[in-house]
Formats: structure tokens, sequence, C-alpha cells
């Protein structure tokens, strides 16, 4: 890699370790978010043990909060890494469509559940230049929380696109309630993926942004950005 780019990513790691959150509140936000999916977990066992015909109808939503606490776990190991600038970075060029392919496939159960559709747009013969992990848990983690938010029966976006000065930005959005503009300005009030989110993007020198209103009055979207290398 270049030397500029390598200072660039350091400065980037500098700057995202000194604004995280102490490590109270990760891991405090952490347990909040693992506590609710162990309580669907334990509703979902509830009505099992009242009713055993119940089993097959709650098989689904006990595999998709056992999935969602295990990425959970993962990812805060993984902010835990970023925020100590442990987590290493290997720029390579990745086909988008392969990249939201591999995360779509993570939150697939998510969506058949809720019955939403996933609508890769624009952009599927992109080259991105990226670290290949930490850009699929970034979608991985933005597509968890569309999915979470949007109504049952709804559509998720997902759009990549290069820019005017040969970067590349991308939009995972859905249509859920929107979001006040007040929240919008939080540097905190975010679950742990979007801090995850967050803090990766900042470790590949690019950024995130929230929108919302998303699709007329509603929705929330979250737009990745990456810099020409």
């Amino acid at each position: 890699m270049a030397e500029w780019a390598t200072q660039r990513l350091e400065g980037a790691v500098r700057s995202g370790a000194a604004d995280a959150m102490p490590a109270d509140d990760l891991f405090e936000i952490a347990a909040h978010d693992i506590k609710n999916a162990l309580n669907v977990v334990n509703s979902a066992l509830d009505m099992i043990a009242e009713d055993p015909a119940e089993m097959n109808e709650m098989l689904p939503l006990l595999r998709r909060s056992s999935g969602r606490i295990g990425r959970l776990v993962a990812t805060l190991v993984e902010v835990n890494r970023l925020v100590g600038g442990t987590m290493p970075v290997q720029l390579t060029d990745e086909p988008w469509s392969q990249l939201c392919e591999k995360a779509m496939a993570e939150v697939a159960i998510v969506g058949q559940a809720k019955e939403i559709t996933v609508d890769l747009r624009g952009g599927r013969a992109l080259v991105v230049r990226c670290d290949r992990p930490l850009l699929e848990r970034v979608l991985t983690s933005l597509l968890d929380h569309a999915l979470a938010t949007s109504p049952r029966g709804s559509v998720v976006d997902v759009e990549g696109a290069r820019t005017d000065d040969g970067g590349f930005r991308a939009v995972v959005g859905g249509r859920g309630p929107a979001v006040p503009a007040e929240v919008l300005r939080r540097s905190r009030g975010w679950g742990l993926g979007i801090i995850y989110c967050r803090l990766a993007m900042e470790r590949l020198g690019g950024s995130i942004r929230a929108i919302s209103p998303y699709v007329g009055e509603d929705g929330l979207a979250f737009e990745i950005a990456l810099p020409a290398w």
C-alpha cells in the first residue's frame, strides 16, 4: 500500500479510538442488545413449554435469535479490536455483488421470517477497494439493522455507486419509521452493530451517515463512503 494511504488509515484509527465510547458504555450497549435477543429466545421457549405444538412455528424465531446473539458477540470482539487499534487491514479489489451476496446470506432467515425483500439495485458490476472481512461485516450489520426496523412485507434497498472523485458509496435503506433529526445528530444511542460500522468505516478511511426520512416521509438509510485509493 502507498505510504500516504497507510498514514491515512493510521490517522483514522487514532481519531476513531479517541472519539470512541468508554468501554463501560460499549459493554452496556452490547449487554442490552444481547439481553433483548435472549428475551425473544426465552419467550419462544415459554410458548413451547405451554404448548409443544408451537415447536415448528417457534423454531425459525429461535434460529434467527440465536444467530443474532452470535453476531452480537462477534461484533463486540471486533469493536474492542477497532477501538484498540489492533484490527489489521488488507486492501484488495472485491466485486461489490459478491460482498452483498455474502452479507445477504448471513441475514436471510430474518428477511424470510418477516417476508422482507432485499433489493440489490445499481452497482452490481462495480469493484470496490476494501478490506473484505471488514466491509462484509459492515454490510451484514446494516442489513441486520434494516431488517429489524422494517415492517413485515416491505423492501430493503442495497445500492452501490462510483463517486465523481473515483471513490465508492453505498446505501442500505429500509422503510420503517422515520428517525427524528435530533436523534440522527447524536453520536450515541445506536446499537452495537451501528457503532461497529462507524469504527470500521473510520478504519477503512471512509465514513458513514444516517439518512431519514429515506422514502417519502418514512424510512431510515445508512450511507457508507470509501475514498479512491
